[in-house]
Parts: structure tokens; sequence; C-alpha cells
């Protein structure tokens, strides 16, 4: 293979082989890897396609203006939200079946999405699930409007928003992969808290780096069939006095600071500080498959100040390098959700090299330079402009800033902007995508962009349009359907971030 491609698709691309910004390290065979399963979840049915991409578009609007340290408008939020159904429900009483024959959504499952945007479904602008207001629709450029669309925001703003490793045994943790249809939307796996030790599902998110799971002091209500942690369950268990909190995206945790043995692919950790929690929003509560999260971010961006379970795995010497490679499955594909390995790299699961590029996040997660975004070779007129992207698997959609959303859309024939931040494709006219990171062109499966599909020929794209700040144009947060592609490596240690095209697309 050619210095510096990725061969994916069984095509090599080559953006700009001999680029200065990158390197190749050879790695070393893995020791035996011990691994974590991504699980599948069963899908949601109760909620509306549409409706489903519009939460996921919000969220990952919130998240990254956590990440940036900016106010998230939880109004304008709720806005796009109401826009996004009325327009559905447009769609749906002038017969057209956009997103399948679908109901639009519970009176409960429409509180519960609003409640996680933190406001109200009462106090939010806009019309409410069976209400018969209309919002007034404008065309500000990019893809034609689609009937029924809404106000695109003029802005949206984020708060803060997990995965591991292992030393000199490697480890390995397979993956669950929470998805509607084949729409794959979170992933997490297992790990054993507590004496003695118990299985807990948790998401992982480098996008964060708080480790929390439910206290045993949180009402049955909120807890569900999760599994809770406290004295009662662990004779290890210490509360050590300190509140916690913590907001993403799309939801809240709250609790107490404590600690407790934890045991990641079998490598113990004894005395770990992190939370738990006794205040959930919906987002975590009810039917989640997930009991708690853990994050992969670096410690700086803790919310309680202490090292990461990565981090604490490396300083006891359980690990050679704070490091994480990530592999994340395709519902699509069937088979595993995939698997995250900690201190090591796993060779069986992608091809050629790994690219190691310098972090450039100074807050604790993981961003990279954004050389330039190509459709079908051809860029969207971004190229050395100053964007960057967040990798971060806890966010489901690619999410752009308007303005490259549109250049990008614009160069897709058919492409239909919704004006609350979404876009359809035509299923016949699904475009390869690539972004450039580091002169290397890596492209998005054609599966992925055409992230679900909305009926009538087309799909739901699965690049979004969010604004962080109107001053602050050049952030991407790229999530899953890019992330899917791509073997990613998360290294503490060196503060760099590696790339390798995934097996399953070579």
């Amino acid at each position: 293979m050619p210095s510096g491609c990725f061969t994916p698709f069984k095509s090599c691309v080559c953006y700009s082989p001999k680029s200065k910004h990158h390197k190749h390290q050879a790695e070393a065979p893995a020791p035996a890897p011990v691994v974590i399963a991504i699980k599948k979840p069963a899908p949601n049915p109760s909620m509306h396609k549409l409706i489903w991409l519009q939460y996921h578009t919000n969220r990952s609007s919130a998240r990254l203006a956590q990440f940036k340290r900016r106010v998230v408008d939880h109004a304008e939020l709720s806005r796009m939200m109401h826009s996004r159904i009325e327009s559905v429900m447009m769609l749906q009483e002038s017969g057209a079946s956009i997103g399948g024959d679908q109901e639009l959504m519970s009176d409960v499952a429409c509180s519960t999405i609003f409640s996680s945007l933190g406001q109200p479904l009462s106090s939010a602008s806009g019309s409410t699930t069976g209400a018969t207001s209309r919002a007034a629709g404008s065309t500000t450029g990019g893809a034609s409007r689609a009937p029924g669309s809404t106000v695109a925001p003029s802005k949206t703003t984020r708060h803060r928003g997990g995965s591991i490793g292992s030393a000199s045994q490697s480890g390995n943790v397979s993956l669950l992969d929470q998805h509607v249809g084949t729409s794959d939307i979170a992933y997490g796996g297992t790990i054993q808290v507590g004496t003695p030790l118990r299985d807990y599902s948790v998401i992982f998110d480098t996008g964060s780096s708080d480790f929390w799971l439910p206290s045993s002091t949180e009402a049955r209500s909120q807890l569900g069939n999760h599994h809770s942690l406290g004295s009662d369950v662990s004779s290890t268990f210490r509360n050590t006095g300190h509140t916690f909190s913590i907001t993403y995206g799309s939801g809240y945790a709250s609790g107490f600071t404590c600690q407790d043995s934890v045991s990641i692919s079998g490598k113990l950790i004894q005395g770990l500080d992190f939370a738990v929690v006794n205040c959930e929003s919906s987002d975590f509560t009810g039917d989640s498959p997930f009991d708690g999260l853990l994050g992969l971010g670096q410690q700086a961006l803790s919310t309680q100040n202490v090292p990461t379970p990565v981090d604490a795995l490396h300083n006891r010497g359980l690990i050679a390098e704070a490091v994480v490679g990530v592999s994340l499955g395709r519902a699509a594909d069937g088979g595993s959700g995939g698997e995250i390995s900690f201190g090591h790299t796993d060779p069986s699961k992608y091809v050629g090299n790994i690219t190691y590029l310098k972090n450039v996040s100074t807050d604790g997660f993981w961003e990279l330079a954004l050389d330039d975004v190509l459709v079908n070779g051809v860029s969207i007129g971004i190229k050395n402009k100053g964007r960057t992207a967040i990798m971060d698997t806890g966010t489901t959609l690619i999410i752009a800033p308007p303005a490259d959303a549109d250049a990008l859309t614009k160069m897709i024939p058919g492409a239909m902007a919704d004006m609350s931040g979404g876009y359809t494709i035509p299923t016949s006219h699904v475009p390869t995508v690539s972004l450039v990171f580091g002169g290397v062109a890596c492209p998005i499966n054609p599966r992925d962009l055409a992230f679900e599909s909305a009926g009538q020929g087309t799909a739901i794209f699965g690049i979004s349009a969010g604004v962080v700040d109107p001053n602050a144009m050049n952030e991407w947060l790229v999530g899953d359907v890019f992330l899917k592609n791509v073997y990613t490596v998360f290294n503490t240690t060196r503060n760099q971030i590696g790339l390798a095209v995934a097996k399953k697309d070579a």
C-alpha cells in the first residue's frame, strides 16, 4: 500500500501522500487480548425516525457547545424539536410516508424528549404533539428545502459532554451497539465493580472524562432494571463526601463521589475515584440498556478532576501506555458491536498502518485539524481554512457548521434541507464523502451516510448542520457515522489520535 494512504472500500485514496503533518508508527504485535464486547440492545420503535434524527442533532449541538464551554440554548433546541414535530405532522397529514409508517411519538415519549433537552414541553415555544399551529419557514441557502420544513436555527450552543485500556497484558472490551433498525446510536460494554465484583453495563464515551454509576440511594422508579452501587452491595464502597454533577448534550446526572474496586478487562483497580448518582435525566433511566457512563477523554475534562480509569490503569502499571483502541461495529453488518482495547492496539481490527496525529485540544477532549472535506473527490471549499473536528464516540451523527453542511449537500444531486438542521438524500445518489486528516482522505461508507430510510427513495443524511457559536464557525463534531469506518486510537501518554482503515471496510 502506498505510504500515507488508507485503502477503504478496496481502493487507495491519496490526498497528499507525503504530508508533513502525519507519520506512520509500526505497531508491535499485541499481547494476548482481553475483550469487552459492544452489545446490541433491541431497537425502540416508538419514535418516528425524523423525530429521532432531530433528537440526535439537538443533543450533538448541545454537546459541542459544552465541549467549547459555551452556554446551551435550551429554548432554541426545544423550538427546533417542536418545528420537527410539526413538519412530520404536516407530512403525515398530506399522506406522505416520510420516515415510514410510524407513530409520531407518544405523549410520554414527547415529554421525555423535551425534559432531556432541559425544558418542559409546556414551556417551549411552538406546538406540542397534536397541536395545529405551524412555524414559518425560510429558505436560506444550501440544498433545496423540503415541504413542511421549519426555520433553521441561527445558533445553538453546548456543555461537556468514554472507552478504556490495559498494560503488560493487553485488555480488549467487546462493545454493545445500541441501534434503531440499522442505525447505530450508542456503544457500551460491561465492566465489574465492587466486592464481590458485579457486572455493570456502561456507555464508553470519548467526549467526556467522568465515570459514574447509579447509587443504591436512587429512587427505584428511576433505577428501573439498572444495577446500582453502594455499601449495601459492595463491602469496599466508600463515600468520599463530595457532590458530583455533570451535564451532557442531552441529559444530566448528579450525586456524590466515591471509591471502590473496578475491574476492566480483568485488570483490577482498587480504590478508584469515581461517582455514584441519585438523580438522572430520562436519557439514562427507563429503557436505556446502560447502567452508567465511563468517559475516555483526558483528565482535564473531568468534573471531578481525578485520574480517568484509563489513566489509573496506566499509573498503577496495569497497562504500558494510557492508550485506547476503538473499533465500532455496524448494525447493518450483523455480528458484534465492536471492541475496545486498553493499553494496546488490536491489529486484527485494521489494515495497513496507523497514522498518528497531534491532538489539538487543550481542554481534555480529542480534536484533530480537519484539512478538508471531499464529495466524490472534490473539495467543498474549506481546504486548510482552520477547521477542526472533535472525535466523539458519544455522538451518533456528524455535525458540521451550517455553511459547510450546505456547501457539502449542494454537491449531492437531489439533497433536500429540512431547515431544522437535517438533510435527506436520494438513495440512488449516495456520494463518497471523505474527511481529510493529516493529508489523508478517509472515506465514509455510503451505508453510514444514508443513516436511515426516509421513504420514497430517500434517506436521512448522516451529516447535519449545527451552530456552536456564530463567531466560531470552524468546529465539526465527528461521531459514529465516521468513526465506524476507521480504527481509532486515543493515546493520552503521547497526546495523539491514531487513524487506520477499519478491517471491516478494507
